[in-house]
């Protein structure tokens, strides 16, 4: 079931408002790469997405240089117990600035995938680290999917 799920999340991804876009750094290949709070262990590569399960509470960061017109896509989907609920944010730092673009409330229902799209497109030219943060809910019970995370270009 899990997998149906996440070709229908990455289908409706890739046909909202990106037809134009060309992919050019499919974070969940370099997972292995990226920095991960509290370790290794908070988080799951499910290929069948790609997607990163990552519990709660967790911090992926990735390195990555941002080309001209770049955008970040990705969905995002609850993976909790119960009556858990999640905060699940991303943030950009170029290394002198934090700055938090989104955050997503997420519940146990509907347990619909939300896809974000974060404009990149002031941070060209620089190597920035995008930082995905999960927090709330049980520790080690509940868990935010990072549903085929992907810098594109327009």
């Amino acid at each position: 079931m899990r997998a149906a799920r996440l070709v229908l999340v990455l289908a409706t991804l890739v046909g909202s408002g990106c037809r134009d876009a060309v992919v050019y750094d499919e974070l969940a290949s370099r997972m292995d790469r990226a920095q991960q709070r509290p370790g290794p262990g908070a988080f799951e590569l499910i290929p069948s997405g790609p997607a990163i399960r990552a519990a709660s509470p967790s911090r992926l960061t990735f390195h990555a240089r941002v080309r001209d017109r770049s955008w970040l896509r990705v969905g995002v989907q609850p993976d909790v117990v119960g009556d858990d609920s999640l905060a699940a944010s991303i943030g950009i730092s170029d290394g002198r600035v934090f700055r938090e673009m989104t955050v997503v409330s997420l519940h146990r229902e509907p347990a619909a995938a939300t896809p974000l799209f974060v404009d990149l497109r002031q941070y060209a030219g620089l190597t920035v680290d995008i930082i995905f943060n999960v927090r709330g809910g049980a520790p080690g019970r509940s868990a935010a999917l990072w549903i085929a995370p992907a810098l594109l270009q327009r």
